[in-house]
């Protein structure tokens, strides 16, 4: 992270009360923020660039674990010198939610890039996974390409992806499904019946588009 060089971390019981929380993680809402305590991350200064992911240790201690299961609590965040329950967010920007267990005594969210509290939310049913937007990072390469091109993606929760590819009419003249995939994978989608021009290519993940851009064939 750039423009941060010390952290001061601590952990304090959580200031005011839950009145005002209205947060959903995808369609699933939180209902309160554990009362075991918050955890406090002061930098010394803003940070510029770059985020980071958190893992919250609460090592199965009765005032963290009540209202805890599997899958229905995440890390939320807010200001410093914030006691309303209305501050808590979902942490910034285009944070990832993680599937947490009881057992492993902690809360994990990845790709944070903001600081101050941090206490862990709780929702009363588990957290619907297919209703959560997929935060992926896609890249295509080559572009121009010829007989084909290879698709990069990092994606952070298991989806069905597929690849389209549309002509300048609109038309899907290519269409390549790569099943379930998770993390890091490349896909090489098969051009050659292709001629030349522009063309659309749209990356899906259980429905969502993930990404989407412009590509030129050329032949050589």
């Amino acid at each position: 992270m750039a423009g941060v060089t010390s952290i001061l971390a601590s952990i304090k019981p959580k200031a005011g009360n839950d009145i005002g929380l209205n947060l959903k993680e995808g369609t699933t809402p939180y209902v309160s923020v554990s009362n075991g305590g918050v955890w406090y991350l002061e930098p010394n200064g803003a940070i510029t660039t770059g985020n980071f992911d958190l893992r919250l240790w609460f090592h199965g201690q009765a005032t963290f674990t009540t209202g805890l299961r599997d899958n229905n609590y995440s890390i939320l965040n807010r200001s410093v010198s914030s006691a309303v329950g209305s501050d808590w967010v979902l942490p910034p920007t285009n944070s990832t939610y993680v599937v947490n267990t009881v057992a492993s005594g902690n809360a994990v969210r990845n790709g944070i890039n903001a600081m101050g509290q941090f206490g862990i939310g709780i929702t009363e049913n588990p957290v619907k996974i297919s209703a959560l937007a997929i935060n992926a990072r896609v890249n295509i390469m080559p572009n121009p390409f010829n007989a084909e091109f290879a698709v990069n993606m990092n994606i952070p929760r298991t989806a069905q992806v597929s690849v389209n590819v549309y002509d300048q009419a609109g038309r899907l003249v290519v269409q390549q499904n790569a099943g379930k995939l998770s993390g890091n994978n490349t896909l090489k989608v098969n051009t050659g019946n292709l001629s030349e021009g522009t063309y659309t290519v749209v990356v899906k993940g259980d429905g969502q588009t993930l990404h989407t851009e412009k590509m030129v064939k050329i032949l050589k």
